[in-house]
């Protein structure tokens, strides 16, 4: 047991990706319920329109989500190479750009919403 632990603080990242990877899992569930379930609805137009609502939410958020669990990925990746001085991951740039993406698009609903421009999710 004391293996296990002298690891885990050797190395923190493994544990920290394998927990990022099965949330990761997850949220692609959500996106591919979402597009699959809306999927019929593209194709043969006679579905109910409140299902592709629905399908069109989950399908937004399971995006979301996976975009930002790379982000937390690569700002892990980040913070281990300045603590142990390795090189910078390769991912950081688009990282932070799809960060940046990311709040100005939840900006953007929250001021949608107050405005009363977007309609209730």
């Amino acid at each position: 047991m004391d293996a296990v632990w002298i690891n885990f603080f050797y190395n923190p990242l493994l544990p920290l990706g394998i927990l990022l990877s099965v949330l990761a899992a997850f949220a692609f569930l959500v996106f591919l319920r979402g597009f699959l379930s809306g999927t019929g609805y593209l194709f043969t137009l006679n579905g109910n329109d409140e299902l592709g609502k629905l399908a069109r939410i989950r399908v937004m958020w399971g995006f979301l989500l996976l975009v930002l669990f790379f982000c937390i990925w690569q700002a892990l990746r980040w913070v281990g190479a300045v603590l142990t001085g390795g090189e910078t991951p390769s991912g950081i740039g688009l990282a932070v750009i799809l960060f940046i993406l990311l709040m100005v698009g939840v900006w953007l609903v929250h001021f949608l919403k107050k405005r009363g421009l977007a309609g209730e999710a």
